[in-house]
């Protein structure tokens, strides 16, 4: 008894805004949740059923809302982190009801849980990804869901040290003058002067100032068609590489 006393006191409870990136069913009462919050990153957390009038209950919880957790950090970084309390803070209802905003919703998720180092704080990351479930939720949007989805993506990629050069060559670092197409390669890094081979997409200026300003996180503007080589560039990337191999630069 002392020794699981001495145990349990060892790990550090937090208590933090989450939202749920994947379930696991671990065993007939405990799932493997994983989580992704603004203070202590995407932690992968036990959570067992509780027993409601001599029942066992389980909540239930979406990937498309916002939860308060409290959860118990365990001694070692081998551990599984212990989930004690969970509850919705942020319900988006007018999400479910459209599949394209779920897809859209679902992608973004998925790229988080796959591309974010676990246990670290990303508090940015954060802000966009609910900013970006937040416009899907919206009731009447100007901009179509892909395009909500690929301005998350330059962002997410920005923010993880994987971002395109849109102004200058990757290799040479030499400038394209604003006025002018660039030929632009995502897997070696964005825009390649014909000195270094150019590229398989051909930019104009005006794709190119669209991509850059959302890429730092200015307005988005973006068109249905820069959303879907944006999403294109994305998915190539994922598929054929391991995140820890998409730096290029």
């Amino acid at each position: 008894m002392v020794r699981s006393r001495q145990a349990a006191s060892t790990f550090r409870r937090h208590s933090c805004l989450a939202l749920l990136l994947r379930r696991v069913v671990y065993a007939e009462n405990e799932t493997i949740l994983t989580l992704f919050t603004p203070t202590v990153g995407k932690i992968s957390a036990l959570a067992r059923r509780a027993r409601s009038n001599g029942k066992r209950s389980t909540l239930h919880l979406d990937a498309i809302h916002t939860l308060a957790i409290v959860v118990d950090e365990p001694p070692g970084t081998d551990q599984l982190w212990r989930l004690r309390q969970a509850s919705f803070t942020t319900i988006r209802s007018y999400l479910v009801t459209d599949l394209a905003r779920l897809q859209a919703a679902g992608e973004a998720l998925r790229w988080v849980r796959h591309m974010v180092a676990p246990a670290v704080s990303e508090p940015t990351i954060w802000l966009r990804l609910n900013e970006l479930l937040d416009h899907l939720n919206e009731p009447v949007t100007v901009l179509a869901p892909p395009c909500h989805l690929a301005y998350f993506a330059l962002n997410l990629w920005a923010l993880l040290g994987y971002a395109w050069h849109f102004a200058t060559c990757a290799q040479c670092n030499r400038t394209c003058e604003p006025h002018r197409p660039g030929f632009f390669d995502p897997q070696q890094g964005g825009l390649r002067c014909q000195s270094c081979g150019g590229g398989p997409f051909r930019l104009d200026a005006s794709t190119r100032s669209r991509l850059a300003r959302a890429q730092h996180g200015g307005p988005n503007t973006l068109q249905s068609p820069d959303a879907d080589l944006v999403l294109a560039w994305i998915k190539s990337q994922v598929s054929s590489s391991s995140p820890a191999a998409l730096r290029v630069r």
